[in-house]
């Protein structure tokens, strides 16, 4: 759906990865301007199989498909989501299309180009201050809480310019995301 934030969730091994990286790529395909940003706190997934899942020949995943394994807290999956929105709504022209339909006044139905942003995974993200620490009893809590938050906060940004989150957690022995 157009600007949502969707969570994968399976046990281990059950290839949530390589569906994120599939649908993304089936997604921006047929988009000019479309991109797929992938945070890949795990560090799990090579960028050569990132390219073979997604069909991509090598310029074309160069330029459509762009990928980061260091640095990842909540505090940059919010900037980098941040930043693509504020790219796409500062320049609609570039960013928009004609869907071909028209509204029920006659108007054409104009939408952002979709951008997908896998993150991979929930799991492995913790804000800065907690990735920095030394440990506590209150980090668990504290990074609930943080998550939570900004994701909340970026659910309007995601509507508005149609960035569709894609967000891999896993189902383990004690429950989600343990």
């Amino acid at each position: 759906v157009d600007g949502s934030i969707n969570a994968i969730i399976a046990r281990s091994g059950a290839d949530k990865s390589t569906f994120c990286i599939q649908a993304a790529a089936n997604i921006v395909r047929p988009f000019e301007t479309s991109t797929v940003f992938m945070d890949n706190a795990e560090v799990g997934f090579l960028k050569s199989r990132a390219m073979q899942l997604s069909g991509f020949d090598k310029d074309e995943f160069a330029r459509r498909f762009i990928m980061r394994d260091a640095g990842i807290t909540t505090e940059t999956v919010y900037e980098r989501v941040k930043m693509i929105h504020d790219i796409k709504v500062g320049d609609m022209d570039n960013y928009t299309y004609d869907t071909g339909i028209i509204d029920e006044y006659g108007k054409p139905i104009i939408k952002f180009e979709p951008t997908v942003y896998i993150l991979d995974s929930l799991k492995a993200i913790l804000p800065k201050k907690i990735s920095e620490d030394e440990g506590s009893n209150m980090n668990g809590a504290i990074t609930a809480k943080t998550n939570s938050d900004v994701f909340l906060r970026l659910v309007p940004m995601c509507r508005e310019a149609n960035i569709i989150m894609l967000i891999i957690n896993h189902i383990t022995q004690k429950g989600i995301g343990s």
